[in-house]
């Protein structure tokens, strides 16, 4: 049988894991608000940008003009793009700490578990034991009882 001390060790393990995942999962939150807010402010200047280039072209804007603001709003577009990639780079990440974190957890359950049977067999044994050990005075007692 296995010593209690190592599902005592593996229980302990799985704790510290567990919060080395959460901590974990909370960084990449905060970086993935992070990242959130600076598609949004480019969502946001890639609009300016265009009511800009509408404004501009309104009032009389050449070609090239219109080209070059063209281009940029463009490569804010790419820009944008890939700010959602690194998102969604973000949610799998996210996902799969998660998926990690409730391995860990159930684990840990059935070490908890493991123990806890362990502890309770080691108690009922005892318990045994120490019947005995009473039954065993009682019967003593009571020859001697006979005897005299």
């Amino acid at each position: 049988m296995t010593p209690p001390e190592t599902f005592e060790k593996l229980a302990e393990l799985a704790t510290r894991e567990l919060g080395r995942l959460g901590e974990e999962i909370m960084r990449v939150r905060r970086a993935r608000l992070a990242a959130e807010k600076q598609l949004g402010a480019l969502r946001a200047y890639q609009l300016d940008y265009t009511d800009n280039l509408h404004r501009s072209m309104s009032a009389g804007l050449d070609a090239a003009q219109c080209r070059t603001y063209q281009r940029f709003i463009d490569t804010l577009g790419e820009v944008m793009e890939r700010q959602r990639d690194a998102l969604a780079k973000m949610d799998l990440e996210i996902t799969a700490l998660q998926t990690r974190e409730q391995k860990v957890y159930r684990r840990r359950q059935s070490l908890e578990a493991l123990l806890a049977r362990y502890q309770k067999l080691v108690h009922r044994r005892e318990q045994r034991i120490a019947q005995k050990h009473s039954d065993e005075d009682a019967a003593r007692m009571v020859l001697r009882q006979k005897v005299l």
